[in-house]
């Protein structure tokens, strides 16, 4: 089977953002690592790479729909054929796609596998590649919630534009807000049930420190950024990397 990228669904949507970035893919419903996606400024050219068979693609982005063609080393895998064709829709906000894929001049015979090819942005960053500007809010955190560290949280927040995506992968958790000059107000949301939340959504609000950072901040339960009763209500974070 060909490992091609794929990301997750949410609310489809026209939207302008730069493929640029290191995305998470799941081909026929497999996840298979990463691929490496590098827009042209000036065009709408793109090129990327995938680890997984030492694949390629090259295609085109209109209005948020990425077609063009995949290579790979053949055989390898399982495979029918070493090139094909692929259709990309950026969704999320620009933070996820999904597509699918096939042999030939299709972007859909991808028998006897499904044709699902979808993906989920991880880093504005292409290792190798000249690092792209970012917004404060961009970057790892290591984050401590309710007095406990939870692992990492990774926002994602284009130069230039207040929308903040960001996920951590307790509970397969979401976030989803806009900066203020600093101020972090948006929403969370999780699978549930689970680790003990009494459901699986609601607020948060996040402040910046003058260096840029760490942040302190707290959430909630539904409409409140503050009701986390029983638990306390303190969300915060370091940075890690951009």
């Amino acid at each position: 089977m060909v490992a091609l990228p794929r990301l997750a669904s949410a609310n489809p949507q026209a939207v302008h953002p730069s493929r640029n970035g290191t995305w998470t893919e799941s081909v026929a419903g497999d996840p298979h690592g990463y691929i490496y996606l590098k827009e042209s400024g000036s065009s709408a050219e793109v090129t990327g790479h995938y680890t997984f068979c030492n694949g390629k693609i090259h295609g085109t982005n209109h209005s948020g729909v990425l077609t063009g063609t995949w290579t790979q080393s053949w055989p390898c895998g399982n495979a029918r054929k070493g090139s094909g064709r692929f259709a990309f829709r950026l969704i999320s906000k620009g933070n996820e796609f999904m597509g699918t894929w096939g042999y030939g001049s299709s972007a859909t015979d991808s028998k006897p596998v499904p044709d699902s090819w979808t993906g989920r942005l991880q880093s504005l960053q292409v290792p190798g590649s000249t690092p792209v500007k970012v917004g404060p809010w961009s970057g790892g955190w290591n984050e401590t919630v309710s007095g406990g560290p939870l692992g990492t949280l990774y926002l994602l927040q284009r130069a230039n534009d207040s929308s903040v995506y960001g996920f951590y992968p307790f509970c397969n958790g979401q976030i989803n807000g806009t900066d203020h000059k600093g101020v972090l107000t948006g929403t969370w949301s999780q699978a549930w049930p689970c680790g003990g939340a009494k459901t699986g959504s609601g607020r948060v609000d996040f402040t910046l420190n003058s260096q840029g950072n760490e942040f302190t901040g707290t959430w909630g339960y539904g409409p409140s950024a503050t009701n986390s009763q029983p638990s306390k209500n303190t969300w915060t974070g370091r940075l890690q990397s951009r």
